[in-house]
C-alpha cells in the first residue's frame, strides 16, 4: 500500500504539471493542418561547404513555442554547435523558422500540425539542413488527445550531403495526456517515413515525451525491432530544464536521436542553453557512411 501511495504521489504532480501546460496554451487547438499544402520552405542562398565532410553534426531541439529562435541560434553557437549540419526542431511556427534558418544559414522545411490557441501561430516540426533538401514527406500520427482533440505530425526530408543521401525524420510525440501504448503507436507510425525500400542512412530524432525508464526502454526496443534503429548514447544529462522531474522520479530524458547505417561519434546534451524548457541534444556521425544500409 505504501509503495502504491508513493507511486501515486509521484505521478500526480507530473499529471498536474502537464495539464497546467496544456491549459496555458502550449498545445494546438482543433484547427488541424494535415497536408503538405501547408509546408513552409526556406531555401537559403548559402554556399556549399568546400569539401566532403568527414563527419556531420545532428541536433534536435524543442524550442518552446518557437518563442525565441534568435536566442536558440545563439545557444547553439555558444555550445559549439553553430556548425550543425542537420537540425530537427519542434514547437515551431513559420516566422520562427525563417529567423532560425537565416541566423544559422540553413535550408528548412516546416510542417505545422495546427494553429496554437494563443496568438494564432503554428505549432509543428521542421528539418533544417546546411545541405540541399531533395524531398519532403509528412505523416499524421494516430490518436487524438482526449478533451482537446488535436493531433501530431512527423516530417521527413531527404538530404544530399556531398553527393551522398541521408534521410532524416523529425517528430514530436504527445505528452502523458496520452497513455504510453498510444504514444508508442505514434512512434511506430512515424516509421512509415523511413520507408521499407530505403537502403541509405537514416536519422530519427525529436521530442519523444517518454519520461519514465520503462517508456524509454519500450521506445528503444520498438525502433530496434521494427526499423533497426539504434539510440545515440547521449549520456545521463536531463534534456529538460528544472529539478521537478528528478523530484517526481519519472525521468528527464525526453529528447532522443536514433540512427541507422551510420557510425556514431561524440554525443551529448547542451545543458547551458537558455531559449527553451528543453536542451539541445547533439550527436556526430562519421561521413560518408562506410556501407549504406548497414546497422
Amino acid at each position: 500500500m505504501g509503495d502504491a501511495m508513493t507511486n501515486v504521489s509521484r505521478v500526480m504532480p507530473f499529471l498536474f504539471f502537464t495539464l497546467t501546460l496544456a491549459a496555458s496554451g502550449c498545445v494546438v487547438d482543433r484547427t488541424f493542418l494535415p497536408g503538405l499544402e501547408h509546408l513552409h520552405s526556406v531555401d537559403a542562398q548559402i554556399p556549399l561547404p568546400p569539401a566532403r565532410p568527414d563527419s556531420i553534426l545532428v541536433v534536435t531541439y524543442n524550442i518552446q513555442f518557437g518563442r525565441d529562435p534568435a536566442r536558440a541560434a545563439a545557444d547553439l553557437r555558444q555550445a559549439g554547435l553553430g556548425d550543425v549540419d542537420v537540425l530537427l526542431v519542434q514547437e515551431m511556427n513559420a516566422d520562427a523558422i525563417d529567423t532560425l534558418a537565416a541566423a544559422l544559414g540553413m535550408h528548412a522545411r516546416y510542417q505545422p500540425a495546427g494553429v496554437g490557441r494563443r496568438r494564432n501561430r503554428g505549432f509543428g516540426n521542421a528539418v533544417l539542413s546546411r545541405w540541399p533538401i531533395t524531398d519532403t514527406r509528412m505523416t499524421v500520427l494516430p490518436h487524438r488527445v482526449p478533451v482537446f482533440g488535436w493531433r501530431r505530425v512527423a516530417v521527413a526530408c531527404d538530404l544530399d550531403i556531398a553527393g551522398q543521401p541521408l534521410r532524416v525524420v523529425c517528430l514530436h510525440l504527445e505528452t502523458v495526456l496520452l497513455d504510453q501504448r498510444s504514444r508508442l503507436a505514434q512512434a511506430m507510425a512515424a516509421l512509415v517515413l523511413v520507408g521499407n525500400d530505403w537502403s541509405g542512412p537514416v536519422i530519427v530524432g525529436g521530442d519523444f515525451n517518454f519520461a519514465t525508464p520503462v517508456g524509454l526502454a519500450a521506445a528503444r526496443r520498438l525502433y530496434r525491432e521494427h526499423a533497426g534503429l539504434r539510440p545515440v548514447n547521449q549520456g545521463p544529462d536531463c534534456t529538460i530544464r528544472g529539478t521537478i522531474w528528478r523530484l517526481m522520479g519519472v525521468g528527464c530524458r525526453l529528447d532522443l536521436i536514433f540512427y541507422r547505417g551510420l557510425a556514431p561519434g561524440a554525443a551529448g546534451v547542451a545543458t547551458e542553453a537558455r531559449a527553451s524548457d528543453h536542451f539541445p541534444v547533439w550527436a556526430r556521425f562519421a561521413w560518408p557512411p562506410a556501407r549504406a544500409g548497414t546497422l
